[in-house]
């Protein structure tokens, strides 16, 4: 029997309900400073949880996922982290998760000293 293999390295996990502001600065932080033979060669992806928001946060994924940069999956606004956390991991499909907080803002080689 063959078994596929993902290509994915990383899923990179973000539970996101309103802060629009923090998960704009995320997002933008996180594609800013991936490796670039990261995004070229689609070894990473991303998954954003939206539990509800209401303040443009759904917007702003929206356009995101778009254009295939993210995947959102949505909640009904009852969830909490760590409910909503099992929620985004059974979606991924890499060999390592990580989950960053919306308010998480990355600086460069961020991941690579991770998975060193």
């Amino acid at each position: 029997m063959t078994r596929y293999i993902s290509p994915i390295k990383v899923s990179i996990l973000i539970p996101v309900k309103n802060g629009f502001k923090f998960t704009q600065a995320c997002l933008k932080s996180l594609f800013l400073n991936l490796p670039n033979s990261w995004v070229s060669g689609k070894e990473f992806e991303v998954i954003v949880f939206d539990d509800g928001s209401q303040d443009g946060t759904a917007n702003l994924l929206r356009e995101y996922s778009s254009n295939g940069s993210i995947k959102v999956v949505q909640g009904d606004g009852s969830g909490f982290f760590g409910k909503n956390s099992n929620r985004m991991a059974r979606h991924a499909q890499g060999k390592w998760l990580c989950f960053l907080n919306n308010d998480t803002v990355l600086q460069p080689k961020w991941l690579d000293r991770l998975l060193s």
